[in-house]
């Protein structure tokens, strides 16, 4: 008789996965059909709104952290470093968390490109985890070489969204 296994997911492939679905909900629940939102006082909120609130809230702290690791990583590339690499790279976990709690506003990024940005800053720090010399801290960065692509899109996307939506 032959026993069947289950599929065997790697503990990094589920993490990201994860990190992936929180960023997807991350705005909550829509309403259903028929159903009566909470009534408040308040209007809601207009999408230039809720993107000045996005970028002066918490979310700013965490691209601060950000721009100050990849900063790191680059200058420590430069100069092989590999001491201050893994150290600037072990920030990037914590930081992707942080970015994935404050998702940018959804009428802002409706293309998705804001959990990308996150899955790649995730990607890279867990796998320098494992890694212990320069060449393979410079394979875990490789998938930080599209965040200015990215982020130049995110741009470009809030840019034509707030636009519409003043």
């Amino acid at each position: 008789m032959s026993a069947s296994r289950a599929p065997v997911i790697p503990f990094g492939t589920c993490i990201v996965l994860a990190v992936a679905v929180l960023l997807a909900v991350g705005c909550g629940p829509a309403p259903t059909p028929g159903s009566h939102p909470a009534s408040s006082a308040a209007p809601s909120l207009s999408c230039r709104q809720q993107v000045q609130n996005w970028e002066q809230g918490p979310a700013r702290a965490a691209f601060s952290r950000l721009k100050a690791a990849l900063r790191q990583v680059q200058a420590a590339g430069e100069t092989g470093d590999v001491a201050s690499m893994e150290s600037a790279m072990k920030e990037l976990v914590p930081t992707a968390y942080a970015l994935a709690g404050h998702p940018m506003p959804h009428c802002a990024d409706p293309d998705s490109l804001y959990p990308k940005f996150v899955t790649k800053i995730y990607t890279a720090g867990y796998k320098a985890r494992s890694a212990r010399e320069l060449g393979a801290l410079m394979r875990a960065a490789a998938p930080l070489a599209g965040l200015k692509k990215l982020e130049h899109q995110m741009t470009a996307e809030i840019d034509r969204t707030v636009g519409q939506n003043q």
